[in-house]
């Protein structure tokens, strides 16, 4: 017995339309109106797009990981950032991201927040982008539980630093070349 299913849109209703050949060669139709459903649906991609749109415009992109840490889901935006396919970074750790960098103090901070599974501010590291180029990268998280309490693992937004942490790169190497000439030049100093 052979069974098409098939979705159609017509009068202002969404019908699930059933086909069933028997044995006989005849056909039993089931007609069911999912136009609630399509109307749920469709109310569902809306708001998507507009968390979307939303953490576009306050950050760079969002994310989501699942209770060992693992990278379960991002904005489509954070592709255009870090250069690569979200799907080369599903399943990986924060500190498993192409040549991570981070502070230690930052990093021990970063990791006491994740073991207690309290909310984190900014976090700063760094990465490898997917054309080569290193990238500078500031997130904050909150974990997330479920209706009994059980930890399911953390969401947060992310933002491209980079331009900020190269400028306060480029600042304290000129702040370090101006006091050593002083030490250099004393009797100006």
């Amino acid at each position: 017995s052979e069974v098409t299913e098939v979705v159609r849109h017509k009068d202002e209703r969404w019908l699930l339309m059933t086909d069933c050949r028997t044995a006989e060669g005849g056909i039993i139709s089931f007609r069911r109106d999912i136009t609630e459903q399509k109307a749920i649906e469709h109310e569902l991609a809306s708001r998507r797009r507009l968390i979307d749109d939303l953490a576009e415009l306050t950050y760079d992109w969002f994310w989501r990981q699942d209770a060992e840490g693992r990278f379960v889901e991002f904005s489509a935006t954070m592709e255009k950032h870090v250069r690569t396919s979200g799907l080369d970074l599903l399943g990986r750790k924060r500190t498993e991201m192409p040549q991570f960098e981070a502070g230690p103090d930052a990093l021990a901070a970063h990791l006491g927040c994740l073991e207690r599974r309290e909310p984190f501010p900014w976090f700063t590291y760094r990465i490898q982008r997917g054309d080569g180029t290193p990238m500078w990268i500031a997130v904050t998280g909150k974990p997330i539980f479920d209706e009994r309490g059980e930890f399911q693992g953390y969401y947060g937004a992310g933002r491209d630093v980079t331009e900020r942490e190269e400028t306060l790169a480029a600042l304290r190497q000129s702040e370090e070349r101006f006091r050593a000439l002083t030490m250099l030049a004393t009797e100006w100093y």
